[in-house]
């Protein structure tokens, strides 16, 4: 099995997939059933058989949508359709499986594997349960370039990521200046994040999900669930008079000042919040500097703490308008609530990686800023123009 360190971005809307596959199939079928059993939540698609390449992402969407909508307590859609309507499969996996590495034998899809890898989501899905399989681990796919060899995306085209042979993962690497992305096959790390699910605790600072029960690292398994729909292109001209911060789970908080800074065509606004901030808290700052920068005009997020304190952050906005009474955005320029991380090298800034890679790029749902765990990392750059690409900064 081979994996990457980049999360997938997985099924969506039905685009032509190619239907090739590795080994002979059954016939599959789907339909929706509602089992007689009391731990069933969620109605959730029926998966028979093999699953051709084709049907795949059709099948991972409704059920990706099936726990946005029956799992999350607050969901953001009013139907599965809207929420199907939003996946992006033609630009993710879906490329992978109409690839030409696919049809010439050097990527081999596992249609078996597949359905039986879905059969896997299904299941928890319909109980609104912590997933058992890692499914930013397709083990239905699998490739065979060996250790050292290139596995670097092109462009936003995945397909090269998955390239790698069993036992191996494609790194990634951000060049800090061109943010080009690099990739090299290399053995997989399959160690334990710091504060994964499962992993020994005594508060909730010590695990990723900020939750710890009985000595245990658990899931927010409200958070697993809940997906937002893709953000609107911003105004074209909107000026950002305000930024926000909006903070998540438990065990999170800070003493120290934390600066915000939105950088957009060479421009940058910036503010700094001086109170302490707590759980769940949300926050906006007027932007009390701004100037040029110079280099590459993409769009950024920096976020920047003084303090070694961890703060679990859900989303960062630039506001064109704000109410400081309420601490929210009223007019919301450009927003980053999903992420990516560059590499390997800090586990810990990802929180809540989760199941819902199917739809949205950046499955790394939330970042510590923590100057001693969780990464240990109390800068960050969040590179908007780049699939909201996070990267370390100290």
């Amino acid at each position: 099995m081979s994996k990457f360190t980049q999360y997938l971005l997985l099924p969506a809307a039905l685009g032509v997939l190619f239907t090739g596959c590795a080994s002979q199939t059954e016939d599959s079928s789907t339909e929706s059933t509602t089992v007689a059993d009391d731990s069933v939540k969620v109605e959730v698609p029926e998966i028979e058989g093999a699953v051709e390449a084709s049907e795949f992402c059709a099948l991972a969407d409704e059920l990706t949508c099936a726990g946005a909508l029956g799992c999350c307590g607050d969901p953001e859609f009013a139907s599965v359709d809207s929420c199907v309507e939003q996946s992006m499969c033609a630009q993710g996996l879906g490329k992978a499986l109409a690839s030409e590495a696919l049809a010439n034998g050097e990527l081999i899809y596992d249609a078996v594997a597949a359905g039986d890898y879905l059969r896997d989501f299904a299941s928890h899905t319909a109980g609104c349960e912590e997933q058992s399989v890692d499914l930013r681990r397709p083990t239905f796919l699998r490739g065979s370039r060996d250790v050292g060899e290139d596995c670097s995306p092109v462009g936003d085209d995945i397909t090269n990521m998955f390239l790698c042979a069993d036992g191996l993962e494609c790194v990634i690497t951000v060049d800090g200046e061109t943010k080009e992305r690099k990739g090299t096959c290399a053995i997989e790390d399959l160690s334990t994040a710091p504060g994964a699910e499962g992993e020994a605790c005594a508060t909730g600072e010590d695990c990723s999900s900020g939750m710890c029960s009985d000595g245990v690292c658990q899931a927010d398994l409200e958070s697993l669930y809940c997906v937002s729909p893709m953000p609107q292109t911003p105004p074209p001209n909107a000026i950002p008079t305000y930024l926000y911060l909006d903070l998540s789970g438990s065990s999170s908080g800070s003493t120290g000042n934390v600066t915000l800074t939105y950088s957009k065509n060479n421009t940058y606004y910036r503010c700094t919040i001086t109170d302490t901030l707590s759980d769940g808290q949300e926050k906006v700052c007027a932007v009390s500097s701004t100037g040029d920068i110079s280099g590459p005009d993409d769009q950024f997020f920096d976020i920047d703490m003084t303090s070694n304190d961890g703060i679990r952050v859900d989303t960062v906005c630039a506001c064109e308008t704000a109410n400081p009474s309420t601490n929210k955005c009223t007019t919301e320029i450009e927003c980053a609530g999903t992420f990516n991380k560059a590499g390997t090298s800090k586990p810990g800034w990802c929180s809540d990686a989760s199941f819902n890679v199917w739809l949205w790029a950046n499955a790394c749902k939330k970042i510590w800023v923590d100057g001693d765990g969780n990464g240990s990392c109390t800068s960050f750059e969040i590179d908007m123009d780049n699939s909201n690409y996070t990267t370390c900064e100290s």
